[in-house]
C-alpha cells in the first residue's frame, strides 16, 4: 500500500474520470445519509437490482443508518462524490464497502454500486483496489462477492482482486471467494483463474454466435424455398405460363 494514503477519517483523494468529470474518494460518515439516499433513488432498477440481488425500491430507515453509521473497521466504506468546477461536492456518484463475515474474522463481504452513467469508467476497480487496500491494513486475508450470474461487470471486476479459492452457484447467484493480494502487492490484474473464466466465456459466446448464424442460415434457406414455391405456383397458375404474356 503507498505509505501516503491511510484510509482513516482524513483520507482524501481526488480523481479524473475517462469523461472529464471529477470526483472525490473518502470515507462514508452518517452526514451521507441524504447523499446516499438519492444516490439509491438515481439507480436503474437494473443497477438496483445487480447491487441487492433483487428488487428494491426503497432504503428504509434503518438500512441508511446501516449503511451510514459504521465503524470503519469491521464494516467500511468508502464513498465516491462528484466535485462541481470549484471542487465542492454534488452528488455521491459510487460506493465501495466491505462487512466482516460473522465467524470469519479474516474474511470480509464486498458490495460495489456505481451509478449508471458513470459505469464503464474505471471507477469501479478503483474502489476495489481502494477496498483491497484498506482491507490489508486491518487484517483481512479474503473477500466474498455474491452477485447475479447475469451481472458481467461484476465477473470482470472479480477477475482482477486475487486468486479465486471458492465458487458457488445458487437459484442465479454466485458466491466467489478470492485471496487478497500478499503484502503490497495491490496490482490488480487478472488472476489465471480469471483467464480461465475468459476463455469460457469467449468460446461460449463464439457456440452461441454459430448457433445464432446456423439459425439465421436456416431461416434464410426457408424463406428463399417459400419464396420459389410462390413463383412457381404463379407460374402454374398462368396460362401457358409466364413466357405468352409478353
Amino acid at each position: 500500500m503507498n505509505a501516503e494514503i491511510k484510509f482513516d477519517g482524513g483520507y482524501r483523494e481526488r480523481i479524473g474520470l475517462p469523461g472529464g468529470e471529477r470526483v472525490r474518494l473518502r470515507l462514508i460518515h452518517p452526514d451521507d445519509r441524504a447523499r446516499l439516499l438519492a444516490g439509491f433513488r438515481q439507480l436503474s432498477a437494473e443497477s438496483r437490482a445487480r447491487r441487492f440481488l433483487g428488487g428494491k425500491q426503497v432504503l428504509s430507515e434503518a438500512e441508511l443508518r446501516y449503511f451510514t453509521e459504521i465503524d470503519q473497521v469491521d464494516h467500511f466504506a468508502i464513498g465516491a462524490v462528484e466535485l462541481d468546477a470549484r471542487g465542492r461536492e454534488c452528488d455521491g456518484v459510487a460506493v465501495g464497502r466491505f462487512v466482516r463475515l460473522s465467524g470469519e474474522p479474516r474474511c470480509a463481504e464486498v458490495a460495489i454500486a456505481v451509478a449508471d452513467r458513470l459505469q464503464g469508467k474505471g471507477l469501479g476497480l478503483l474502489l476495489l483496489k481502494r477496498l483491497v487496500e484498506a482491507a490489508q491494513e486491518r487484517g483481512f486475508e479474503r473477500f466474498r462477492f455474491e452477485y447475479l450470474a447475469d451481472n458481467i461487470g461484476m465477473h470482470r471486476l472479480i477477475q482482477h482482486a486475487g486468486r479465486i479459492v471458492e465458487r458457488q452457484n445458487s437459484d442465479g447467484v454466485i458466491a466467489v471467494e478470492i485471496e487478497l493480494p500478499a503484502g503490497d502487492d495491490v496490482t490488480l490484474r487478472p488472476s489465471l483463474d480469471a483467464f480461465d473464466n475468459m476463455f469460457l466465456l469467449m468460446h461460449r459466446a463464439f457456440q452461441d454466435s454459430l448457433r445464432m448464424q446456423f439459425d439465421w442460415g436456416l431461416g434464410a434457406m426457408h424463406q428463399a424455398l417459400d419464396a420459389m414455391r410462390a413463383q412457381t405456383r404463379y407460374w402454374n397458375a398462368s396460362p401457358g405460363g409466364r413466357r405468352q404474356a409478353r
